[in-house]
């Protein structure tokens, strides 16, 4: 008499391979119902981590109904916790994963929903003809990559990459890509090439690329070596006149000398301030960063004309040969020092705060440091174990958190994998971690797309500028995986230029990120076109968009809004 039901219990599935629920099979950690007088038992808990999940059979932790009687009505059950980890899927209705609470007769007493958590966890890339891969880019909606011989180019990196470029005889150290023109930069100079294949190349023989590439304002920045033990150098390009190494900018640094082959890697802008960095000199033990306020930087061709900045970093190894890498969100500007755990950053330009990231990890040399919302991802590994992980540098750099743990030998079929990382890289929205496996003896290239946590909003309509043509369609991209259920036309608010709606009808998925919005009647009337999604749609955990990324989801500052315009004419 009186007694409580049973709660669902837990239980936990690791699957290798594939996970197949099929039409007539369950996992079910629902709370238990029986007779009169009894509370409804809570949903239990189900962790699931698979390689492939597929099927229509049920997976469910839901809290059981109350049974009311003689006694009165007493509570029911609150809805479990499920939590789906998973690489690959197919048929599989996220949405129709349940963690309901139980009813009661009376609405105050029925039980919670309980809380879903369904991820597709990072997707491993190895390249049996690419030995290692030393940066990656996107263009053309194509994926770049480099081995330090040859350059290659893909349209998925699930597919085989194709040879562009054979330099056999030269060395590549990075890649770049600003929309228009696709940048290398190598042992005898740099190249650029357009969508349409047209090719400019400059020339500077001996001389030992660094291992960025950025833009400021107009101008492209390439490190170099100023020659072995002579300090940091970049070559300045104003990408509106031609590629040749008579119309490039040169400035070096020799107060930073001995450092192997030097090694300016290149420039980023915060504050109307024009920031270079390279790599850590063995004598002086300074963090290398200097810093100009003319912004016409063709006109730098001194040492003289950067300032030494003090960042706050000093007395590291002078022996050791180490990498700055700088980055800013527009809110604050970071660097960090390769091979340490020290990194500095400033709101102002002016106050350098310096910290270190947890003992016992170190940043990798030669990566970037990538800007985030309101913070920066970086590549560190553990000194001890030899794993690679992601961190956020976050509230702009003031706190930090380890939130991807990279690839081990644990995901290969030969624990005994060995896995570098070298570098991060933003390629299309998306994080891309980079590197090299070696299996038995041979090595492959590496590429993983990682999971990193993010709130769930759009990274971009397409199209999401100009069009020439009529327009029967759109297509949106969701930085995080939306549950499809929650997606639908009264979503979506789409007008021309005189403020008249236009219909879209039907939302088809191409996956679980992207979506085709389909219209009634195609765009064909020339103009400017107003696009407005959300903020009523949710991921698989229930959390609505957050688009200005400020914790709080489904507000009317969530609508994403863009802008393209049609022009036949």
């Amino acid at each position: 008499n009186n007694t409580n039901n049973l709660g669902g219990g837990a239980i936990k599935l690791e699957v290798g391979g594939e996970l197949f629920l099929d039409s007539n099979s369950f996992i079910l950690a629902d709370g238990a119902v029986s007779g009169d007088c009894n509370a409804g038992g809570s949903g239990g808990s189900i962790w699931i981590k698979t390689n492939t999940i597929s099927g229509t059979g049920d997976i469910s932790a839901t809290g059981a109904n109350s049974n009311s009687g003689a006694c009165g009505d007493f509570g029911a059950g609150g809805g479990g916790r499920i939590a789906i980890y998973y690489k690959n899927s197919n048929n599989i209705i996220f949405s129709d994963v349940s963690v309901s609470g139980g009813v009661a007769s009376i609405t105050d007493n029925s039980g919670g929903i309980g809380t879903k958590y369904i991820i597709n966890i990072s997707t491993i890339y190895t390249y049996e003809d690419v030995s290692a891969i030393n940066d990656i880019s996107g263009f053309d909606n194509k994926y770049y990559i480099t081995d330090r011989s040859h350059i290659y180019y893909t349209s998925g990196l699930e597919n085989s990459f194709t040879m562009v470029d054979d330099l056999s005889n030269e060395r590549i150290f990075t890649i770049y890509s600003d929309g228009e023109w696709f940048y290398s930069s190598n042992t005898n100079g740099a190249t650029r090439v357009d969508k349409n294949g047209n090719k400019e190349t400059y020339t500077v023989r001996g001389h030992y690329p660094g291992y960025d590439i950025n833009q400021v304002d107009n101008f492209i920045i390439f490190g170099e070596s100023n020659g072995s033990g002579h300090g940091n150098a970049w070559r300045i390009y104003d990408k509106e006149t031609a590629f040749h190494q008579d119309n490039l900018g040169f400035v070096s640094d020799e107060r930073v000398r001995n450092v192997y082959h030097g090694h300016g890697m290149s420039a980023v802008k915060y504050l109307d301030t024009a920031y270079f960095y390279g790599a850590l000199g063995r004598t002086d033990g300074w963090a290398p960063i200097y810093s100009t306020t003319n912004l016409n930087l063709t006109s730098i061709v001194s040492q003289n004309d950067l300032s030494i900045v003090d960042v706050g970093i000093y007395n590291l190894d002078g022996a050791d040969y180490s990498l700055t890498a700088m980055s800013t969100n527009g809110t604050s500007i970071i660097a960090i020092i390769g091979k340490y755990n020290r990194y500095s950053y400033s709101l102002d330009n002016q106050v350098w705060s310096t910290s270190t990231i947890s003992e016992g990890y170190s940043f990798v040399n030669g990566s970037r440091v990538i800007a985030s919302e309101g913070g920066y991802f970086a590549l560190i590994k553990n000194n001890s174990s030899g794993t690679y992980h992601i961190i956020e540098l976050t509230d702009n750099g003031a706190n930090f958190e380890i939130i991807a743990d990279l690839a081990t030998g644990a995901d290969f079929d030969d624990e005994s994998a060995v896995i570098t990382f070298s570098k991060i890289a933003k390629v299309d929205g998306e994080i891309l971690a980079i590197g090299s496996v070696n299996i038995g003896g041979s090595t492959k290239g590496l590429i993983q797309k990682p999971y990193i946590p993010r709130a769930l909003s759009v990274l971009r309509v397409s199209p999401s500028d100009f069009s020439n043509t009529e327009v029967d369609k759109l297509v949106v991209k969701f930085y995080s995986e939306v549950d499809p259920s929650t997606f639908t036309p009264e979503d979506i608010l789409v007008t021309s230029e005189t403020g008249e709606p236009q219909t879209v009808v039907s939302i088809n998925p191409i996956n679980n990120n992207q979506f085709e919005l389909n219209f009634g009647v195609p765009l064909t009337a020339n103009g400017k076109y107003t696009v407005k999604i959300g903020p009523n749609i949710s991921g698989f955990d229930g959390n609505k968009m957050d688009q200005n990324t400020n914790g709080i989801g489904g507000e009317a500052e969530d609508i994403y809004t863009s802008t393209f315009t049609i022009d036949t004419t």
